[in-house]
């Protein structure tokens, strides 16, 4: 009983190393989205745009449905909300009270999906329903700043187990099984559905056209993808050799997410099947396989780079070093106590900050020094001109400077392990019993989606899923991928008697783009006009046509303006063995402004 108990301990067990990897991986892609979705604040959040509150509640409406976004329609104010969750991101990434940033940026992630729903995709569920697990799990104890400036435990082994670490891996194990499961179409039998898939031009890239023009090819591929998300997830809780088939099985599942991204438009989705399993990653990648990898690429590293720290701070030689191995920075960068050198260490004085040198000999300093350092990473180096956008670049300097001003208390502050009080005996006990409660309530939840008549949550039981936005189900192309495919055209009829396409501003044509996905403004715009053409969704054609009329109008002179206009979708069927379809121009809405 014993050894079964360690066997189990050592399937459900998570590494500190990996976790503090997702964090970190959570909060970018928290960032990114963000960015992502403020391009189109007022379009699709605000009463001004695509989705009215008034149009949600009327036809979305759901009781158990919080949203911190439906408080108020205007534009300002969601931006306000935007900048909060932005912050909390970013204390997510540094590890800066860490508990308190997951809580937040949960609630908020749940808060921006329930105020718009028709832009959302199949890795939005995944990311939201990760994240709560998430809030349980100590993935501040590591790379963190949590882990210098409070009283917390320091952990004494690499590895995590409980009821919150089984939670997060099962939740995983879920997805990819499900994924797998739902797909049940005859075309995933017989090796076809990825032909169907990549024939939605509405989504294929030309990498995903390239791949069209090899049938056979796609056949393998077909099958690889159900061999690989259903043993895929299997192999992560193998009880045999489980750190080298977990490892192998990660990188697999993250291969085959990264190839659909590449082939298709689906915008932060890769990303998202990245960070969420990065957490996953065994102590066999941190102990052996990351090594060998620093090894390969130290050739490739830039070098002539100096990082100069304050000698009496612990915690900033410590961070130094840790961001000198993180970034995979060459091993000639040297990482030095300030005090070594007298006109650098004036320079710290001056600027109350670390002083980087690069290889020319200019001096860095503040946020403006750890882009450098990103520079010269082999890796992540790309990340460099994404930091140096203004607004980002003056928050990392917000941050930096007041981690900087309070680094004498983070050095002198010990780690002491308070002792645990009742209260926080019986807090454990419930926050345990929950997360079992919970795991089995979303096994249940997804057996519910299976195609049988069997249903194991009761109506009366659904609303816990909904209030926490638990409720999942991972039907990614199934049980077959659509063969409706198609584009816009939007024929509109000016004062002046002209007529335009007003969704792209040019004259009208009918003929097909020479790539569809690039029509869409990105992949949120291109959800929500996949969602528009169904007609579950046609209670939502009339706002999108006011909001038209409010964007066209609104930036056209009054013999320019659009007094009424069509929405037509150019249907395209997808048929069997590369035939060419007979297009029908669809009529969906009509529309007049005035």
């Amino acid at each position: 009983m014993q050894d079964f108990k360690e066997k189990i301990k050592e399937i459900f067990s998570l590494d500190y190393r990996s976790l503090a990897l997702m964090r970190i991986g959570v909060g970018l892609k928290l960032i990114f989205d963000l960015i992502d979705r403020a391009r189109d604040l007022s379009a699709h959040y605000s009463d001004l745009g695509t989705l009215p509150r008034s149009t949600l509640l009327q036809f979305f409406h759901n009781d158990y449905f919080i949203s911190l976004h439906m408080a108020s329609g205007w534009a300002m104010f969601e931006g306000i909300l935007f900048i909060i969750a932005f912050i909390f991101a970013v204390m997510l990434v540094v590890g800066y009270r860490t508990t308190l940033a997951t809580i937040i940026s949960w609630f908020l992630l749940i808060s921006l999906h329930n105020r718009n729903p028709l832009i959302l995709q199949g890795g939005d569920v995944i990311f939201r329903v990760v994240l709560f697990w998430c809030m349980f799990l100590p993935w501040g104890k590591r790379f963190s700043f949590d882990r210098y400036n409070k009283k917390t435990e320091i952990p004494e082994t690499k590895t995590f187990s409980g009821a919150a670490a089984t939670a997060y891996i099962i939740q995983i194990v879920l997805v990819y099984i499900f994924c797998g499961l739902l797909k049940t179409g005859e075309v995933w039998q017989n090796g076809l559905a990825i032909y169907y898939a990549l024939s939605i031009d509405q989504f294929t890239t030309p990498i995903g056209y390239f791949f069209l023009q090899f049938p056979r090819f796609l056949k393998l591929l077909t099958h690889g993808v159900l061999y690989t998300e259903f043993f895929g997830a299997l192999a992560i809780i193998s009880p045999i050799y489980n750190q080298a088939l977990r490892m192998f099985a990660v990188a697999v599942l993250i291969i085959m997410q990264m190839g659909i991204n590449l082939s298709m438009r689906i915008g932060l989705f890769g990303m998202i099947a990245v960070v969420t399993l990065i957490g996953l990653l065994p102590s066999l990648f941190w102990d052996d396989i990351l090594p060998r990898i620093q090894k390969i690429i130290s050739t490739k590293k830039k070098t002539g780079l100096k990082i100069y720290y304050d000698g009496v701070c612990g915690f900033c030689q410590k961070s130094t070093y840790y961001l000198k191995r993180a970034l995979f920075l060459s091993p000639s960068t040297q990482v030095l106590p300030v005090q070594t050198d007298e006109s650098v260490k004036r320079d710290m004085d001056i600027h109350n900050s670390w002083v980087i040198i690069d290889s020319g000999g200019n001096r860095h300093f503040a946020f403006d020094g750890f882009i450098t350092m990103v520079s010269y990473s082999p890796i992540f180096f790309f990340f460099a001109p994404i930091f140096r956008i203004n607004f980002i670049h003056q928050i990392g300097d917000v941050i930096y400077r007041r981690v900087s001003t309070k680094r004498t208390k983070l050095c002198l502050r010990p780690h002491k392990i308070e002792p645990e009080t009742k209260i926080k005996k019986s807090a454990r006990k419930i926050e345990k019993a929950v997360i079992v409660f919970l795991t089995i309530y979303i096994i249940l939840w997804n057996l519910d989606t299976l195609p049988t008549k069997n249903k194991f949550i009761p109506e009366s039981w659904k609303w816990i899923a909904w209030t926490t936005r638990l409720d999942q189900k991972f039907d990614m192309f199934a049980p077959s991928p659509s063969t409706e495919d198609g584009w816009y055209v939007m024929p509109g009829y000016l004062k002046n008697g002209s007529e335009i396409n007003i969704y792209t501003g040019k004259p009208v044509t009918y003929e097909k783009p020479y790539l569809v996905a690039w029509t869409y403004k990105n992949q949120r715009w291109q959800k929500y006009l996949m969602n528009l053409y169904s007609e579950n969704n046609k209670n939502y054609r009339l706002a999108y046509g006011q909001y038209l009329c409010r964007e066209w109008n609104g930036s056209h002179k009054d013999s320019e303006q659009v007094n009424d206009f069509k929405i037509i979708y150019m249907l395209e069927p997808t048929l069997p063995d590369y035939q060419t379809p007979t297009i029908t121009p669809t009529t969906i809405w009509e529309h007049r402004c005035f």
